[in-house]
């Protein structure tokens, strides 16, 4: 049952790929300022052409089923340079009284105009890549606010949140059987705009032949590194 029901296998890479297109509607019309603000240092690290960054992805995952709750913890590794991008996600999933303990590993890429992605190291599948994640999709639908400064990767940070509703596709554009989508996004900036990582958070309900269930889902992406990213297509 629980594979019936699994978790978006591009999550990761999905709001990574998305984080250009979120930080350019930020920029408005005060690029032209004598002291940019934060956001628009921001928006200028996180858009640049050659804009590279790699990181831990850290999370939980939470899905009800007929009254019981399956838990996992999130972990990987997440990649971009430029709108190229790379994940590898691992759910651990804890044992119920009914279910055993099990891992899942899904690695996706992104390369040029296309997609790949494996599951438990298995063989790779190749696709075109889907016009609703890049960024014209979503250029214009949500815009940054600064809430302040938060302790947050063992740092003090800047946290900026979406100001309108983050599109669902960025999250489920290869995920059948969704409903009731609810998704937010957070980006964590140093004092001079240094981009520092996200935090995406969704709730939605997935529903399969023989089950429904009701997932709530968080997600941290550090980057650690913004030099140094090298992304290459897999062998299919």
């Amino acid at each position: 049952m629980l594979r019936s029901l699994p978790i978006p296998r591009r999550f990761g890479l999905a709001i990574v790929g998305a984080a250009v297109a979120v930080s350019v509607a930020a920029c408005g019309s005060n690029s032209a300022t004598p002291k940019p603000s934060l956001i628009d240092s921001f928006t200028s690290k996180i858009t640049a052409a050659d804009f590279q960054a790699s990181g831990a992805l850290n999370g939980t995952y939470t899905m009800t089923v007929s009254g019981t709750a399956f838990s996992a913890t999130i972990t990987g590794t997440d990649k971009i340079h430029g709108r190229d991008s790379a994940m590898s996600m691992k759910l651990d999933m804890a044992a119920t009284s009914t279910t055993p303990a099990s891992s899942t590993v899904n690695d996706s890429v992104d390369v040029g105009g296309f997609s790949y992605a494996r599951t438990d190291g298995g063989a790779w599948s190749k696709t075109a890549k889907k016009s609703d994640t890049t960024i014209t999709s979503v250029i214009s639908q949500v815009g940054l606010v600064d809430k302040g400064v938060e302790s947050h990767f063992n740092q003090q940070l800047h946290r900026l949140e979406s100001t309108k509703p983050v599109p669902a596709s960025l999250m489920f554009s290869d995920t059948t059987g969704v409903t009731n989508p609810n998704l937010t996004l957070t980006f964590w900036t140093k004092d001079d705009g240094t981009p520092a990582g996200m935090t995406m958070a969704a709730t939605f309900t997935q529903v399969s032949s023989d089950s429904t269930g009701d997932v709530t889902m968080s997600l941290d992406v550090s980057f650690d590194s913004l030099s140094g990213v090298t992304i290459e297509a897999p062998s299919v």
